[in-house]
């Protein structure tokens, strides 16, 4: 079923549709009424966090004290963790892993090899598919991850202003998800235009200010906002000379109409080709996308709790926002 479907058969409004329609593509190279949608909807409802079901965190000091938390983790565990260690390859030796071989051509030799690479390379290229049943390894040759996501961060003097709202919104919308999505065929319009292998001409996009819950991620008391937006091409070709700042361009138009920006912009840096993420440094993921690395990630901490809440002039109060005092 499609999340438009579904929402179809509970709401009318436009506006709220397109709203929530939005949480059953993210993510996902799909769109709004294609099948299998409606579950990505239920995915994102599913959890909770302090007791609150549904409820969304953020990492206090950035995505890497995640990574930083878990290292901590396998080390208390007793593991030891290299880092600058590329993997040439996972070694098999009659049926069985023995261990991988590093670029350096040194040797880690193991019984149980686990991979958090993407399953194409971990099968094809490091162990190789001639290891692997027929089916499998014809599987993976098929196999593809297409990503439509492109992630904006910026950098403010000043947290964004929304218009026509009380002191008390303003202190609710910086610390919640905002998503400018007026209707399902807005949203579908966005995905078309990624099949047809170009940039959104009217793109999704959800704005956050992780600085107003963690002031930690600068120094210098400017604010971090950033915007995750669809559709993009997910090949490199659908991105030609000039495409990205086009692109950006109109996610700030669509977000100035929804409260602006305004004057405190100081730097904007719209996503690389294939982009989820524009950090200083890129990793490429297979398929399309990109993950950036957190400019700073100096502690873990429990993360706190916010809803979406939509924007839009004819969504606006219709989904509620929890946020949790910084």
């Amino acid at each position: 079923m499609s999340v438009a479907d579904l929402l179809d058969d509970w709401f009318e409004h436009d506006g709220l549709k397109g709203s929530i329609a939005s949480s059953g593509v993210v993510g996902v190279w799909a769109g709004p009424r294609t099948p299998g949608t409606a579950y990505n909807l239920l995915h994102h409802a599913l959890g909770e966090i302090d007791g609150i079901p549904g409820g969304w965190g953020q990492v206090i000091g950035g995505m890497g004290a995640i990574s930083t938390a878990i290292a901590r983790s396998a080390e208390d565990a007793g593991a030891v963790i290299r880092t600058d260690a590329e993997v040439a390859s996972i070694d098999v030796r009659d049926g069985r892993v023995v261990g991988v071989t590093l670029a350096d051509g040194s040797e880690l030799r193991a019984p149980i090899v686990a991979s958090g690479a993407h399953p194409k390379t971990t099968i094809l290229d490091l162990a190789g598919g001639e290891h692997f049943p027929e089916d499998v390894s014809r599987d993976m040759r098929r196999y593809r991850t297409r990503g439509g996501s492109v992630k904006i961060n910026m950098v403010l003097s000043e947290p964004p202003r929304y218009e026509r709202v009380t002191a008390e919104e303003q202190h609710m919308l910086e610390r919640t998800g905002v998503n400018l999505c007026p209707s399902i065929d807005y949203l579908e319009r966005a995905w078309q235009d990624a099949t047809l292998g170009k940039p959104a001409e009217g793109p999704y996009i959800e704005v956050e200010v992780p600085t107003s819950l963690d002031p930690t991620l600068t120094d210098d008391g400017t604010t971090v906002m950033t915007m995750f937006t669809q559709y993009g091409p997910h090949d490199e070709a659908g991105w030609p000379e000039g495409a990205r700042e086009a692109y950006a361009g109109r996610c700030f138009d669509s977000r100035a109409r929804g409260g602006g920006v305004g004057e405190g912009e100081l730097q904007r840096r719209s996503g690389l080709l294939k982009c989820r993420g524009d950090g200083d440094r890129v990793v490429r993921r297979e398929g399309g996308g990109a993950l950036e690395e957190p400019p700073r990630a100096r502690r873990g901490h429990r993360g706190l709790d916010r809803h979406r809440h939509s924007q839009h002039p004819a969504a606006l109060r219709l989904r509620s926002a929890r946020a949790a005092p910084p």
